[in-house]
């Protein structure tokens, strides 16, 4: 993994609008998620995110995904996964998953004790974080404005103690 800088979010961008297409068309309005994509990937948000201590990283410079993660978020030892995202040709090889073992070797090393991450609750992305370790901890509904909302599942990373 590498880290993305300004330059990148143009790609950071385009690969989450185009995984937002295939994983949300279905559950979204299309008003909703123009709007969505307009909050969370503008240039000026992600390029505050990139500066601001929000670990962005890139898979490779093949363009293939990205994840972004905070430690200490919201509070001392814990970690949040904030995004992850493969080029929907790049699912099912296993990307996805060394990107959240990346995270979680990471978590481990700087102490963190709890890896958490919100996934919509009609999202099929769920069954994969299960399968990575994952459990559902809690539920939410977060306002974004305009009559919107965020129905998500909180998940906690089942197992982080540090390796011995």
């Amino acid at each position: 993994m590498k880290t993305a800088h300004v330059q990148d979010i143009p790609f950071l961008q385009d690969l989450a609008r185009r995984a937002w297409e295939v994983t949300y068309s279905p559950i979204l309005e299309r008003d909703q998620l123009n709007y969505m994509l307009g909050l969370f990937y503008s240039h000026e948000v992600l390029a505050q995110q990139i500066t601001s201590g929000e670990q962005i990283y890139l898979i490779d410079d093949e363009g293939k995904g990205f994840i972004s993660y905070q430690m200490n978020y919201p509070e001392v030892q814990k970690c949040k996964i904030h995004k992850l995202y493969l080029d929907p040709d790049q699912k099912g090889k296993g990307l996805g998953t060394a990107m959240i073992q990346e995270v979680v070797s990471r978590c481990q090393k700087e102490g963190m004790r709890e890896l958490l991450l919100n996934v919509n609750k009609y999202n099929s992305a769920k069954v994969f974080y299960e399968k990575v370790g994952f459990v559902v901890k809690d539920e939410v509904v977060i306002d974004i404005g305009r009559g919107y909302i965020m129905d998500d599942y909180v998940m906690a990373y089942k197992n982080l103690t540090p390796p011995l």
